[in-house]
């Protein structure tokens, strides 16, 4: 089940701000790109993807060249770059598709997963992508886990008692 998973997952960096590009291994069987860097010494380690993108949201390929080999950043443009909407949420001619990071307690990069909606609202996406989040951990043997979000409405969705939305069953899955 698992290589069928793998082979079909779509990459999803969402706004980019909390994966390291040099030290993450955010590329799928390519590892932490500091490793194909000859003198990483000038490098900023600790820049996240957000940086990595110009004003018209495209991968800034110009510097990446200086660093990487080409085979390097034919991966990583085939990845859509880091998009600012706040959210953990893609939108692509009406679709959604919700993903998200899962880190440990230090910060450090474990695994990243997405999921393809089809068309849904922003609320649910994010719910959505809580909910994969949290199945994963358990089905991975973890115990507890903190979630973070941007997005507000969620965070209250969540606080609520009685879920009175049209996604109150989703929302009973995530409680």
């Amino acid at each position: 089940m698992w290589p069928l998973f793998c082979e079909n997952l779509t990459w999803s960096i969402g706004d980019g701000s909390t994966i390291r590009g040099w030290k993450d291994t955010w590329i799928p069987n390519v590892g932490p790109l500091f490793s194909y860097v000859f003198a990483h010494d000038r490098l900023n380690l600790d820049s996240t993807l957000k940086d990595w993108v110009l004003q018209d949201g495209s991968w800034n390929v110009d510097m990446l060249r200086i660093w990487l080999p080409g085979v390097i950043i034919r991966c990583i443009v085939s990845i859509p770059p880091p998009h600012f909407a706040g959210e953990q949420l893609a939108r692509a001619f009406g679709n959604a598709s919700a993903g998200g990071v899962v880190r440990d307690r230090d910060g450090n990069w474990i695994l990243g997963f997405t999921h393809y909606l089809g068309r849904c609202s922003p609320l649910e996406a994010e719910l959505w992508s809580i909910l994969d989040g949290i199945l994963i951990l358990l089905n991975k043997g973890y115990k507890r886990d903190k979630i973070q979000t941007e997005n507000l409405e969620v965070v209250r969705a969540l606080s609520m008692e009685d879920a009175v939305d049209s996604c109150i069953t989703l929302l009973r899955r995530v409680k």
